[in-house]
């Protein structure tokens, strides 16, 4: 397979060295290559890797189609819907989804027709209609919002998706989303206990969502937030409010949940409203001990005052040396302060705040707080005032090489009026890299790598090569990686995210400065996966800016 792919894109090499005279010859060159890379497709047989590969084109994808991407699509469909690979339904949706956004990006009626298919060929699993209206929502909004309006009077949930979709629509055009609207609250009859609570937040336009989990109420944890919005109008809100109480759930204690939080919510609304809202309650009730009835109303009062007494409840508990059940909810909502402070770059507030943390939890949160702020650290005197306190708060390497990476970003960056040195500080994190292995070693690798661009292109080229070195000898590690914070906190899911890193959009940032240095170093890569969706995310950086180029132009020419 390897030669194959090798003599396509060899080839390929050839027209570009050749034709690279002209500016117009060499577009065509670079195209011709991303043809060559996308044929290459065909011949790799894990459908995750394959997509990856696709998804790196975007919009080039088209323009690097040349007619040969009926057989990669159809290949990659058989081999989603049918294959032998053991996958549960909801893998094999949600692999089909990223494929109807990489076909649509082609042809919107071919994947139209996929859907079709796949509707005919695999009824027993259930498509994400919310997740495939959000791939599309900026690409091909009218596709889009096709797919949301089906979702909206079909689906029997109300998904994380389905909120981030609403939210963004609201954006973008009032009028769509109040049809949307309508349909998802007159659908709101049949949705669960939790995408009730998803559903509500949405109503009242709230930023923390609750989720029942166990027996307690928790704060939804969100990968992405979807954007803030306002509370929707009292016709709309009614609208839910009817449903709630019409379609009581089977469950009268969840049922109350529901109706609870949205009385908490609703404060200072029509009295009319309120009052439907008590009668519901008051049936639930009937059904449900007294206990339960407290102990339900008491969830309700702590999950409504955890954002405003969060450090205070939770300076009790350690100050008593509790540690039950009662005190998940303050620990999660700490955490979630703190990183929100963090994104701030608000350092200080979040990490007093953590220091009412169990001390167990501590290190691994404060690690956390460090990673978050080097990300958006801008200035100069932010970027030294954040390497003391990552001297003095954390014990790990690894944080510190990473913040001293941010600190060099800052000095690197015009007009670098900064004391500090950007190539003796990347040397540091580069030293530091050097000792460790895995996504540690390929993400500290590549914050430098992307700071080296701007102070030295050799370095930076080298920088690839070294990391191209690594990849091929860690089949672990696919180019992307993401380092998981093992946070250690009770109630929450045990890990966040952060110290993002990605060998291709460092290679995209190379190939916007010299696409013909870019595809030369990426030739010799030993890892098909990873060779061809870096020369992928080469070209179509290339062929981007190019047209952002003949747009800039144009522009010019008309004043």
């Amino acid at each position: 397979m390897r030669r194959s792919i090798a003599i396509a894109i060899g080839l390929a090499a050839i027209a570009c060295t050749v034709c690279f005279a002209e500016e117009d010859a060499k577009r065509e060159a670079v195209a011709t290559y991303l043809s060559a890379a996308i044929a290459g497709v065909e011949q790799i047989h894990d459908p995750k890797m394959a997509l990856s590969i696709l998804e790196e084109a975007g919009k080039s994808l088209k323009d690097g189609c040349r007619n040969r991407c009926q057989g990669v699509f159809d290949n990659l469909y058989e081999s989603i819907v049918h294959g032998t690979q053991r996958r549960s339904n909801t893998e094999r949706a949600d692999l089909f989804r990223r494929f109807l956004h990489v076909v649509s990006r082609v042809d919107s009626q071919l994947a139209a027709a996929y859907t079709e298919r796949f509707r005919n060929e695999r009824p027993d699993i259930k498509l994400d209609s919310w997740a495939t209206a959000n791939d599309l929502f900026d690409e091909d909004y009218s596709q889009s919002l096709r797919i949301a309006s089906l979702a909206a009077i079909s689906d029997s949930d109300f998904p994380d998706a389905a909120l981030t979709y609403l939210r963004k629509a609201a954006a973008r055009s009032q009028e769509d989303v109040e049809d949307l609207n309508r349909e998802v609250l007159t659908r709101s009859a049949v949705f669960p206990l939790n995408s009730r609570l998803e559903l509500l937040g949405y109503v009242v336009g709230s930023q923390r969502i609750p989720q029942f989990m166990g027996d307690s109420l928790l704060d939804k944890d969100f990968v992405e937030q979807p954007p803030l919005a306002t509370r929707l109008d009292d016709a709309s809100t009614a609208r839910f409010v009817e449903q709630l109480k019409l379609n009581p759930l089977t469950s009268a204690r969840d049922d109350f949940y529901v109706l609870l939080l949205t009385e908490a919510h609703l404060k200072g609304a029509k009295p009319k409203i309120i009052a439907s809202l008590k009668r519901a309650e008051a049936h639930d009730t009937e059904n449900l001990t007294p206990e339960v009835v407290a102990k339900v109303s008491a969830d309700v009062a702590k999950w409504m005052a955890a954002g405003d007494a969060v450090k205070r409840s939770a300076q009790k508990s350690v100050r008593s040396n509790q540690s039950s059940e009662e005190d998940k909810l303050h620990y999660r909502a700490i955490v979630l302060q703190a990183l929100s402070l963090a994104h701030e770059e608000k350092l200080d507030e979040a990490l007093d705040l953590v220091s009412d943390l169990p001390l167990r939890v501590q290190d691994n949160v404060r690690n956390a707080l460090l990673l978050v702020v080097a990300d958006s650290v801008t200035s100069n005197q932010k970027a030294k005032e954040l390497m003391d306190r990552a001297r003095s708060e954390t014990r790990s390497d690894f944080v510190l090489a990473y913040v001293q990476a941010a600190v060099a970003r800052v000095a690197a960056q015009p007009p670098k009026d900064s004391d500090q040195d950007p190539s003796s500080l990347l040397n540091g994190v580069e030293d530091i890299a050097g000792h460790l292995r895995g996504t540690g070693r390929l993400v500290l690798q590549l914050r430098a790598a992307n700071i080296w661009i701007a102070v030295d292109s050799d370095r930076a080229f080298a920088a690839l090569d070294t990391s191209l070195k690594d990849l091929n000898e860690d089949a672990g590690l696919d180019g992307a990686p993401l380092l998981t914070m093992i946070m250690g906190v009770p109630g929450m899911s045990g890990q966040y995210m952060v110290g993002q890193a990605s060998v291709y959009q460092f290679v995209r940032r190379l190939a916007k400065q010299d696409i013909d240095s870019t595809l030369l170093h990426l030739s010799v890569s030993n890892r098909d996966d990873i060779r061809l969706r870096s020369i992928v995310a080469a070209c179509a950086e290339y062929l981007s800016s190019d047209e952002q180029r003949d747009s800039s132009s144009v522009s010019s020419s008309k004043q």
